[in-house]
């Protein structure tokens, strides 16, 4: 196996989902990542650890743009941790298409 593409965190009300993925180091900066993904539609986002510049790469290959930072988005190993927060709305689609 060479690692998953998914959507998480589905919210049908308002649009909106988080794509995640996760690939076997072996396999980094082969392209893998922007190509299972395709294009993923409007409403999503995605958080980053800051310091994963290869994610981001990944983030703006699709279309994604920065929004900010998300402070204490997720507990785990005994503390909070803040993420980089991308995200492809409706209306980035027609000003920064994917360059896939």
């Amino acid at each position: 196996m060479i690692g998953t593409v998914g959507l998480l965190r589905f919210d049908f009300e308002h649009r909106h989902a988080e794509i995640g993925y996760e690939i076997a180091r072996r396999w980094w900066g082969r392209g893998l990542t922007p190509e299972a993904s395709l294009r993923p539609s409007s409403g999503m986002g995605s958080p980053l650890l800051p310091g994963n510049d290869a994610s981001v790469r990944v983030l703006q290959k699709l279309g994604f743009l920065e929004e900010g930072t998300r402070r204490d988005y997720l507990y785990s190993k005994a503390r909070f941790h803040r993420f980089r927060w991308f995200a492809l709305l409706e209306t980035d689609e027609a000003d920064h298409p994917a360059t896939i």
